[in-house]
């Protein structure tokens, strides 16, 4: 599917840079990467089985923009969350393994970004960058039924626009 706006650009972006990192995909099997971006409308399964951990899910976060920041410009701050659901308590057998391994995909964003293009802008994606990376035991939420850790790796992109793409 073809991305219908510079923020969609982004999300799919920052799934390839994931996906990209072979060692990535080999802990965590493909029918357990949550993008919402496929066609099922509401991807996440009610109930996760053992043989779907880990999962990764990529969630929209927060963002806020700035209108007319500059006298061309509008700037737009998104943020993402990969959530990463292990099922296993052992810090260093998934949840580490699969934060350091995410880390070092966005890591990569030079790699990907700058040959994003909307309305002729190209290069629109200033910077990207992890800004946090939390973890909670999910014994203490029982969230989905998922023990184990969640880990939340939060990813935030500066977007510069040129106003002509609102009006």
């Amino acid at each position: 599917m073809a991305a219908t706006d510079p923020i969609t650009m982004v999300h799919d972006a920052i799934v390839a840079l994931a996906k990209a990192n072979t060692t990535l995909t080999s802990l965590v099997r493909a029918g357990a990467w949550i993008t919402y971006d496929g066609t099922d409308r509401m991807p996440p399964k009610a109930i996760s089985t053992e043989a779907a951990r880990p999962e990764l899910d990529l969630r929209p976060y927060t963002g806020f923009g700035h209108h007319k920041r500059t006298a061309g410009s509008l700037y737009l701050k998104k943020r993402w969350a990969w959530w990463i659901s292990t099922g296993d308590k052992r810090v260093g057998k998934e949840l580490f393994p699969i934060e350091w391994e995410l880390f070092k995909a966005m890591s990569l964003w030079t790699t990907t970004f700058p040959s994003l293009s909307w309305e002729g802008t190209a290069d629109y994606v200033k910077d990207f960058r992890v800004t946090s990376i939390d973890d909670k035991d999910l014994s203490e939420g029982r969230e989905r039924t998922i023990p184990g850790w969640l880990g939340i790796v939060v990813c935030e992109a500066d977007l510069w626009l040129p106003v002509s793409c609102v009006s």
